[in-house]
Formats: C-alpha cells, sequence, structure tokens
C-alpha cells in the first residue's frame, strides 16, 4: 500500500501537508459520519507511517528499493507489474533521490559576512552525513537551497537538493528591521538639553562616535549609515542603517535647592 497514494500527497509532502491531507480525509471516511471504516483503516495505517520521520524514512526506503527493481525490467524492455487489492498495477519508476530539508538558525552577527556551516543531514538509508554549505550574508530568514546535497542513498539516481530553512537568533542589543538594525541608548535630560557625544557599539564588534544635538526629545530616533545588515544577493555593495532610540533619564530624588534652580532656569 502506497500511504503517500492514502492519504492524496506527494512523496515531499512536508509533515503539515501530510497532517491536513489525513484531518480532511478522516472527517470524510470516519465511521461515525457515515464514511468508509475500511478506508478510514488504511488512512489511519498510512498516517501512523508518515508523521513519524523513522517510519518514514524507512517506508521510503522500501519504496525506493522495489522501483530500482522495476527500472531493471523497464530497462531490459520488461513489463513488470504487480498485484495490489486483486488490481494489476506497474509501478512508477524513482526519477531521483528524495530531497531534504533542516532548519539552521545564526547568529546576528553571521549575517554580515557569507558564512559557511557544516550541516548534519540524515539520509533515506538512514546514514548521517555532514556537508558543508555557504549561507549568502544578508540571509537573515528564508528558504535556500542547495542542489545535490540532499539524499544520495542510491547511487544510479540523481541525487536530491538540500531545503535549508534559516532563522536567526534574537540579539541581546539589536533588533531587525528590514535592512536596518535598532537599538537604543539612554542619555540624562541635561544632555538631551545640552547635546552630547555618545559611543555605540555596532554589530561587527566596531565603535562609532554619534552626536546627539541640543533639544534632543526622549523617544527621537538618530541614524547611522552603513552599519545595519547587508542587502540579501544585491549586486551593488549596500549596507542598512543603525537606527538609535534616544531615552531620555529624567532625574529623581531633586532637593529642594536643586527644584528651585531649576525653577529659575523655566
Amino acid at each position: 500500500m502506497n500511504y503517500y497514494t492514502v492519504l492524496g500527497v506527494e512523496p515531499t509532502a512536508s509533515p503539515d501537508e501530510i497532517k491536513s491531507a489525513y484531518r480532511k480525509q478522516a472527517i470524510k471516511h470516519h465511521p461515525d459520519s457515515g464514511g468508509d471504516a475500511e478506508q478510514f483503516q488504511k488512512l489511519t495505517e498510512a498516517y501512523d507511517v508518515l508523521k513519524d520521520p523513522h517510519k518514514r524514512a524507512m517506508f521510503d526506503h522500501r519504496n525506493v528499493r522495489t522501483n530500482n527493481i522495476h527500472n531493471v525490467f523497464d530497462d531490459l524492455g520488461a513489463t513488470f507489474e504487480f498485484t495490489v487489492n486483486g488490481q494489476q498495477r506497474r509501478a512508477k519508476p524513482q526519477r531521483a533521490n528524495r530531497n531534504l530539508t533542516i532548519s539552521l538558525e545564526l547568529e546576528l552577527h553571521e549575517v554580515l559576512t557569507d558564512c559557511s556551516k557544516t550541516v548534519s543531514i540524515k539520509h533515506a538509508n538512514g546514514q548521517r552525513k555532514y556537508v558543508n554549505i555557504t549561507v549568502p550574508k544578508g540571509t537573515v530568514q528564508g528558504n535556500l537551497k542547495y542542489r545535490g546535497l540532499g539524499d544520495h542513498s542510491f547511487d544510479d539516481l540523481p541525487a536530491g537538493d538540500l531545503l535549508v530553512k534559516i532563522s536567526t537568533k534574537p540579539h541581546p542589543r539589536f533588533t531587525v528591521n528590514g535592512v536596518d538594525l535598532r537599538t537604543t541608548v539612554t542619555i540624562s535630560v541635561w544632555e538631551a538639553m545640552l547635546g552630547t557625544s555618545v559611543k555605540i557599539d555596532t554589530l561587527n564588534g566596531k565603535t562609532v562616535q554619534m552626536q546627539v544635538p541640543n533639544g534632543t526629545q526622549h523617544g527621537t530616533v538618530l541614524n547611522i549609515p552603513g552599519h545595519g545588515l547587508p542587502k540579501f544577493k544585491h549586486k551593488v555593495h549596500s549596507v542598512g542603517r543603525l537606527l538609535v532610540d534616544i531615552l531620555v533619564k529624567i532625574p529623581q530624588n531633586l532637593t529642594q535647592d536643586q527644584v528651585n534652580k531649576i525653577k529659575d532656569m523655566m
């Protein structure tokens, strides 16, 4: 029994797609709703296998081996058929090894340059291998495809592709806003009134001097060009800005003398 056919999904279907297909079919064929009990049992068996990564890999492995045998007969010009539930069927030849999907989480500073990573992938035959990939600079999140780095359990078939879901770890000081980075700096009310110069540590480890003009209000956003993130696969070298939110700290526990002096300045 081909579990993918039972659920009506492709062999490359994601776990979420398999789960969704099962739920849809189960509602339709559930015996309590007047459905086909035998079909419901097949659906449950198929979902039990395909939802489990290990069981699914073993099932895929058996299918590929069966299809390889069929291909031998096809190459000899023979007609190879098999019987399923009393019906004669012809196996479809396997055209390629499976694509593999993994997730990779980057540190934010790794986005600044092309990042080389060694990742572990598990082939359909159970073997675990390590491959080297390069994540292009500016990749904060998204899906990347590496051709020929997927499953290669069967040497006589083209290797599958490796699909990598990229995400980025939260940073304690910076947030991402497109290609811009955002951070905060706190200054005193006197510095806000008179203006000041503050040192800002950037994501690449450098320190830049930023001028805060006099009269700056709490919540003002200043920007430092060229200290954000590089644009993904951009032909021209282009980098976003570092946006700095200015927070003004209001003094507390003033003495009466200090209060009087402030009033005199108003």
